[in-house]
C-alpha cells in the first residue's frame, strides 16, 4: 500500500495584513505615490500591485483616497473665499478665469518683427531695439501700476 502525499496548505504568510492596508491608506490620503506608500507600509511596490490585481475593489478605494488631498485643498480655498479673503479670491480667479483675470501680458510684435525683415544698418537696428525696450519697459510699468492701484483700492 502506497501512501499518497498531500500538498500542504502551508505557505508564506501574507504581508498584506490589516495594519499594512491601514498604512497604505494613510499614505494615499496624504497624496503619496505607490512607491512612497509602499515604502511607508514596509512592502515592495510589486506586492501592492499584486494585491490590487487580486482585489480590484481595493483599487477604487485607493483612487478615492489619492484624490483626498486635492479635495481638502479645494475646500480650504473655497472656505477662504467664503471668508472674503481677497488674496485667495484673486489667486483663484487668476487661475480659473485666466482670460478675464489672468496676469499674463500679451503683446503684438508683428510690426516690430516686420521692421527687422529689412536690411537695417547697425544704427537703425540699435534704434529699433532701444525703441522696443522702452515700449516693453513702459508697458511693464503700466501693468505694475495698474496692479498696485487695484491693491490700494481694495485695502
Amino acid at each position: 500500500m502506497t501512501e499518497k502525499k498531500t500538498k500542504s496548505k502551508m505557505g508564506r504568510k501574507t504581508v498584506m495584513t490589516q495594519k499594512t492596508l491601514e498604512k497604505l491608506e494613510k499614505a494615499f490620503m496624504m497624496g503619496c505615490t505607490v512607491d512612497e506608500a509602499s515604502l511607508y507600509a514596509e512592502i515592495d511596490h510589486s506586492t501592492y500591485y499584486n494585491y490590487i490585481k487580486n482585489n480590484p475593489e481595493y483599487k477604487d478605494k485607493i483612487e478615492n483616497l489619492r484624490n483626498s488631498p486635492r479635495m481638502k485643498a479645494r475646500m480650504n480655498v473655497v472656505e477662504k473665499i467664503n471668508k472674503k479673503c481677497l488674496e485667495t479670491s484673486k489667486w483663484y480667479l487668476e487661475r480659473k478665469a485666466k482670460d478675464e483675470f489672468g496676469t499674463r501680458v500679451e503683446m503684438n510684435t508683428n510690426s516690430t518683427i516686420h521692421q527687422f525683415n529689412h536690411d537695417l544698418s547697425a544704427e537703425e537696428a540699435d534704434a529699433a531695439i532701444k525703441s522696443l525696450a522702452e515700449a516693453l519697459n513702459n508697458e511693464s510699468n503700466t501693468a505694475k501700476s495698474n496692479t498696485d492701484d487695484t491693491e490700494l483700492s481694495t485695502q
